[in-house]
Formats: structure tokens, sequence, C-alpha cells
């Protein structure tokens, strides 16, 4: 339990440092509502999205979803109706703002820059003030600014006069860029630096040590030196697992080859939204304590640690766990690590 609940409450500190608080804890999931209208069980979660937990006690609410005209990536009245069949009871309405009518493309980018600089705040609380009758909380997709997500939340819920929260859309996820952005402070902050887009394509190494890796460059191979080594490499769906037709797998960094469960034949189920999963994703590599790659049982790199969907035997899809392996591996890997370059 301490291997859990240490990374948990360092990950806590950072965030409410950053002024964007996670709450939550290991003893009871939120219950929070998803673009489509389904319930994810959750953690950790910010500040700007706890006001939507859909808990058992939270059912006698009404919930009003807000969408925009001219934004794509989330459907109030389809969360609205699949939440409904879930026996919430749930009210939607898609705004018409008429600022936005000149713009060709609203992405989720553009509502949050909108949002930082307070502009949309007056003229969509007048838009709905129509709505609220019997509403008890109001969300909103998670576009409400990048820089100041809370200053937003509070003063929608000064000029409404009831609780918001957000609700994540599809990719590029604002949430997501606002955690990015306090990850690589951080890391700054603490001497690192973060080099982004650039492709690891291979390693140096010499009697298990590798002294080096190589990303693509321009017109050459650029070379990055350390002590040690982790590969976060994104699994299958986020491109750093590749395979053929032959069932042999490996990912693109290091070129290590993949344990798979089970043969290639059955990597995938017949139904697509399986509710047993599909096999190729518990793809990893088998590690020590340490989270250090064996073959054989024989320890392959000294300095070099693997981590979150680098990690055999689980399925993050299934188990909505991809985050909190991330966490807890990477945590230990950096203990363990900071520890033995100490001593």
């Amino acid at each position: 339990k301490e291997l859990i609940e240490q990374p948990i409450l360092s990950i806590k500190d950072l965030f409410t440092e950053a002024n964007y608080p996670l709450h939550g804890s290991l003893s009871k999931n939120w219950m929070l509502p998803t673009a489509l209208g389904t319930l994810r069980p959750t953690c950790l979660a910010p500040e700007t999205m706890i006001n939507g937990d859909l808990s058992t006690h939270n059912r006698n609410r009404c919930y009003l979803l807000v969408g925009f005209s001219k934004f794509v990536d989330f459907y109030p009245e389809l969360a609205a109706d699949n939440l409904r069949a879930l026996g919430y009871n749930t009210k939607a309405v898609t705004l018409d703002v008429p600022s936005l009518r000149s713009r060709h493309f609203v992405t989720g980018r553009v509502l949050a820059e909108s949002f930082d600089r307070y502009e949309l705040i007056s003229e969509i609380s007048e838009l709905l003030r129509p709505h609220l009758s019997g509403v008890d909380v109001i969300g909103f997709p998670a576009v409400l600014g990048i820089r100041h997500p809370l200053q937003v939340k509070s003063k929608f819920e000064q000029v409404l006069g009831c609780p918001i929260f957000e609700i994540p859309t599809l990719p590029p996820s604002i949430p997501g860029i606002r955690m990015q952005q306090i990850f690589l402070k951080a890391i700054e902050n603490n001497g690192g630096r973060v080099t982004e887009g650039m492709q690891v394509t291979g390693a140096q190494f010499k009697d298990r040590k590798i002294s080096q890796v190589f990303s693509e460059a321009a017109a050459r191979y650029k070379s990055h030196s350390a002590k040690c080594f982790v590969l976060a490499s994104g699994g299958f769906l986020g491109g750093g697992f590749i395979s053929n037709s032959h069932g042999y797998a490996q990912d693109t960094a290091m070129s290590l080859g993949l344990h798979l469960p089970v043969d290639h034949l059955d990597w995938f189920d017949k139904e697509f939204l399986s509710s047993s999963g599909h096999p190729v994703f518990k793809a990893g590599f088998p590690v020590n304590s340490k989270f250090q790659p064996l073959e054989n049982d024989d320890l392959l790199f000294d300095n070099l640690y693997l981590t979150a969907t680098s990690l055999p035997g689980y399925d993050p899809l299934q188990e909505r766990s991809l985050e909190g392996v991330a966490l807890v591996s990477g945590f230990s890997i950096a203990k363990y690590v900071a520890q033995s370059h100490t001593h």
C-alpha cells in the first residue's frame, strides 16, 4: 500500500503547488462522466471535474450539459441521453455563441485560450440563463482555460449560482496540456531538459550498460548521454511497439523483443468491444523488482528501467489503470535511481 500511497501524495503536492489541485484517495473512486455519457471510475481528478461526481448519492441532482454549436468534439445531447439511460437526471443544451460564428474552426485550444482571457464567460452565462430552471450542476467540455481554469470555473459559479464541472473530450486534451505544462515546469525547475518531437531510434551499449541513445535529427542522428535511461514507450497505441505478420513484436527505441501472452493469431478478440479486452494489450517486457528488463531471467541492462505500457501482464484499457501504473512505477524508478546514485 505504501508503494502506491507515496506517489499519490507526491503528485497531489506537486499539483497543489501549481494551483491545479488533484482530489481523491485510495479509499474511494470518483465516478466521473465521459464525453459519451458513460462513467469512469477515477482515483484522482482535477478540482475542475469533481463537481461532476456521479456516485450513487448524487442521483437526485439535475445536471445540465453544455456544448457549443461549432465545437464538434463534444455533443452534450449524446452524453445526456446515455446518462439518462443510466438513471441520472440530465439535460443538454448546445449554445450558438455569437462571438464564435465568424471562426472557421472552433477547437478546444481556441475555446481554452478565449476562456483564459475571460472573453466568453459573460456571453455564455447570458445564453445559459433561460436553461437553468431546476438545474443543480452544470457540465462543460474541458476547455475552461489552460492557464486559469480554477478562476474561470469560479467566475462561472459566481455568475450562474451553481457548481460547475468539466468533462474531458477528444484529444488534444486541454486538461492533458495543463498537466503536461506542470510536469515540464517541475522537470526544468529541478535541472532537467525536455526535448519534444524527436524519435529515439537506437542505443549504444557495452557490457549490459547503455551509454547513449540516438534520436532522429534533420540530417543526422543526435546522441543523448546519461547514467540511466527509462523506457516509457506508449505501447502499440502510442506507436512505441511495432510488429510483423509473423508475430514478432518489439519496441521502436531499443529494439527489445516483446513478451506476448498468446500466439499472434489470438492477439485480438473477435469482438471489437470485447468485455474481456484484447490480449495484445497485455504485451510488455519481463522486469525484476527494480523495473529493469529481463531476458530468460537474466538482466539485460544495468541502467535501463521500464514503466507504463512497457510493463507486461496488465491491460491498461480494460483496467483503466495506465496513469496509475505509470505514476507508481515511474516514482519507484526515480526513487531507486536517486538512492543508488546518492550512495
